[in-house]
């Protein structure tokens, strides 16, 4: 840890002072790296609130090679999130139905709007009557159709393995309402379309036109 050689040059005891009860403070003992601890930030994700919409519920096992299934998540406002689940199942037909299936972790690519939040399923193995909840939540960051892939691996219990089902997520992040408030909860926007700006300090209120 340094010991502030910027502040030395002609300052004389009281620097010398101030650097030894820096030392004293934040450099003492404890072996093994003595200074502050680091943290490292976590990625932003977005924060799900509420039931999740059901999208589909899926068989792994009931296609050979583990098939795949197109799925579309709720339109949402840019800045808003849906939260949503898809259920896996073991399946009533094919191979898997006496068998089982167990899965793998799940994993998603394709557009970062679409997060995997949380998975019921990995290291589960489901008969025909069992399932589980993969958790995902849709946050569109632009307008437009936005995609993802969920990817998961399984294996048939007495059978086939390093298989791999593939749900392809389809959303629309869609424009966010037209009056908005800003931090003091004041409308920016009003209603005719008419930009309105409002100081948050003292003074009366300037109106523009574009």
């Amino acid at each position: 840890m340094g010991t502030g050689r910027g502040w030395s040059g002609g300052r004389g005891p009281a620097v010398a002072a101030i650097g030894t009860l820096l030392l004293a403070a934040g450099c003492g003992g404890g072996g093994g790296g003595g200074g502050a601890t680091q943290t490292t930030a976590s990625p932003s994700s977005p924060t799900v609130t509420g039931t999740p919409v059901p999208l589909a519920t899926l068989f792994p096992g009931s296609s050979s090679g583990g098939g795949s299934k197109a799925v579309t998540v709720p339109s949402t406002h840019v800045r808003d999130v849906t939260a949503a689940s898809l259920t896996m199942g073991g399946s009533s037909k094919g191979s898997d139905a006496t068998s089982g299936v167990k899965l793998g972790a799940a994993s998603i690519t394709g557009d970062a709007d679409f997060q995997l939040t949380n998975d019921q399923c990995q290291g589960r193995t489901l008969g025909p009557a069992d399932t589980c909840t993969l958790s995902i939540a849709f946050a569109p960051v632009v307008v437009g159709m936005r995609r993802a892939e969920v990817a998961v691996p399984f294996s048939q219990v007495g059978g086939a393995s390093g298989q791999t089902y593939l749900v392809h997520l389809s959303g629309e992040g869609t424009s966010p309402s037209s009056t908005s408030t800003g931090p003091t909860g004041v409308p920016t926007k009003s209603p005719t379309g008419i930009p309105t700006e409002r100081p948050t300090g003292t003074g009366a209120a300037t109106t523009s036109t574009s």
